[in-house]
């Protein structure tokens, strides 16, 4: 996706499809695309990490995030501290990667 055209990238199933198979390609979404829950989500359960590159708005949602970091307990680290407050994203987080328990 990186090499993608712009209007691709701006294109919701073609980005869709790039994250399904590897979700840290949302850095080079454009548009409203990076605040698409759908999307987002996608992402995250394909490579926790790419909460990084959603919108401040999606990041907020607690569901996402738990996603993310189910999937790499790191990604805590990208969620709004109000989520990392929250003891079952923490848990879940630091079961995946303990690691994790320093971004808590």
């Amino acid at each position: 996706l990186a090499c993608a055209s712009r209007s691709l990238r701006a294109s919701e199933e073609v980005v869709l499809e790039a994250v399904k198979s590897n979700g840290l390609a949302l850095e080079y979404a454009l548009g409203d695309l990076k605040r698409n829950r759908e999307l987002v989500g996608e992402a995250v359960r394909n490579n926790g990490l790419a909460i990084q590159h959603a919108d401040e708005s999606v990041k907020k949602d607690r569901g996402i995030c738990l996603a993310a970091v189910n999937q790499n307990g790191l990604a805590l680290r990208f969620a709004p501290e109000h989520i990392r407050r929250d003891s079952e994203v923490v848990f879940s987080a630091v079961s995946q990667n303990n690691m994790a328990l320093q971004y808590a």
